[in-house]
């Protein structure tokens, strides 16, 4: 469970809807809880009020829905039920099992869940169900967080992580893959802001851990995630203390998981491969609002080639960053799914990485804070393809290079440097819409939102 958290704030934190920029109050906060939930049956289960509960069995979801438990109790306790009608459960998931078989009769469901468990079960049918009684209890608590998570640094100062996605199934750690997939995160908890950095795979590097210049793809390969921070760290003239890396099979699990994500697809697309390469196939996606599951997730995000999408690699980086967004997006809007139960089977090897358990506590509560509103800075490292040798390269510009420092410099401190020749640039934050064609978006078929980060970093 806290390793997915690691991704969503490493893929993500993780851990946009593209543009929310929300202005966001530092310290406790009061928090209302759900105010509406029902009891729920089966349309044909016969129950058609309160009075027809006595002597059933009702469910709870037992990690999310105990402050509603007690209510009901309240309220139900004319018809004098025992402890025993009420049963707990791990999961919604269990929740619907245990309807069908007829181990209980009715549960208890909060208004913004039944989304979700919509999500995670296709065979959870709303129009099947009906509610025998509804609720109102608007309250509010003062939200209390443990002080060891409060004083921790990854709660109160900014921090890095690299994210990385590695070409090929099973373990995270297979020093024999390449990394495709590279995206540095700079989070800053307090303001709720992350920046993303997208590098090309191919971009032309030093390797740090054997002192040549590479192709980024290959560190992976040669030195492993430990290689990968330390040369990103030179070249940007920063240190990266976290790092958290994942296989493809591994994302697709994730996302699968989740119950899909939601993405604004970009273009009309013919995705070059899945996570088997499969290219005798590809994938076909309609342009427009869609459910991901994990298979077209990763299509999409490796897709550079088919349906005359432009640049390539360059381009490719932004999808991924997309994807990244609609993953913070899912969770900020149901932070309670890094709660769920379901998942857990999978946390123990969804990803590599070297947060140490108390920092994945911190990180699973801080990426609950992002209900509240964030903003996201998406950053596409700009280059010109050529070739070293026979291999073709990305030759990163030094003037992207430039810009990227003096944008985690503005993270890190609030502050930028007002004299530099980049300062417009670094100022002009840019929510990516992904990459299409060039009829999609600008002359480059990008697509996006650029906002000004004074509104977020006043200067």
């Amino acid at each position: 469970m806290r390793k997915l958290l690691t991704l969503l704030l490493a893929v993500l934190l993780l851990l946009c809807t593209g543009c929310a920029k929300e202005e966001v109050d530092e310290g406790p906060q009061p928090v209302a809880y759900s105010d509406s939930f029902s009891i729920m049956v089966k349309n044909d289960s016969g129950i058609e009020t309160i009075e027809d509960l006595k002597d059933k069995k009702i469910g709870i979801q037992k990690y999310l829905d105990q402050e509603y438990m007690e209510y009901v109790k309240e309220q139900l306790s004319s018809l004098e039920l025992s402890e025993d009608s009420y049963v707990e459960l791990g999961s919604y998931q269990q929740i619907v099992d245990a309807v069908a078989n007829g181990e209980i009769d009715a549960f208890v469901l909060p208004e913004k869940h039944d989304e979700v468990i919509h999500d995670f079960r296709s065979d959870y049918v709303i129009e099947d169900y009906k509610a025998v009684v509804e609720y109102q209890i608007p309250y509010y608590e003062e939200q209390v967080i443990d002080s060891a998570i409060t004083s921790s640094d990854l709660w109160n100062k900014p921090f890095l992580v690299m994210i990385n996605g590695i070409d090929g199934a099973g373990d995270n750690d297979q020093t024999n893959l390449r990394n495709d997939v590279n995206h540095l995160m700079v989070v800053d908890p307090v303001k709720k802001h992350v920046l993303i950095i997208s590098f090309p795979r191919d971009s032309y590097m030093y390797n740090v851990t054997y002192q040549y210049s590479d192709k980024m793809t290959h560190m992976h390969v040669y030195g492993g995630e430990e290689t990968i921070i330390a040369s990103v760290g030179e070249l940007l003239d920063v240190e990266i203390p976290y790092y958290c890396v994942t296989s493809f099979s591994n994302f697709v699990n994730m996302i699968n998981e989740f119950g899909g994500v939601w993405i604004d697809v970009p273009m009309h697309v013919y995705m070059d491969m899945d996570s088997n390469r499969n290219v005798a196939q590809p994938y076909e996606m309609e342009k427009g609002y869609k459910k991901c599951y994990g298979e077209w997730a990763l299509a999409l995000a490796r897709n550079r080639k088919y349906n005359g999408i432009v640049n390539n690699d360059f381009s490719r980086i932004r999808n991924q960053a997309l994807i990244i967004n609609s993953i913070i997006a899912r969770v900020a809007k149901y932070p309670f799914i890094l709660d769920m139960m379901g998942m857990s089977w999978l946390c123990n090897y969804l990803t590599d990485n070297n947060f140490t358990e108390e920092e994945i506590t911190v990180l699973l509560e801080l990426a609950k804070t992002f209900e509240d509103g964030y903003t996201i800075d998406n950053y596409f490292i700009d280059g010109e393809g050529g070739h070293v040798g026979e291999a073709y390269v990305s030759f990163m510009k030094d003037e992207s290079i430039e810009i990227v420092k003096g944008k985690i410099q503005l993270v890190l401190t609030g502050e930028a440097d007002k004299e530099s020749p980049y300062y417009e640039d670094i100022m002009t934050g840019y929510i990516t819409g992904g990459a299409g064609t060039v009829n999609d978006g600008d002359e480059n078929g990008y697509i996006g939102t650029e906002f000004d980060l004074n509104e977020v970093y006043p200067q």
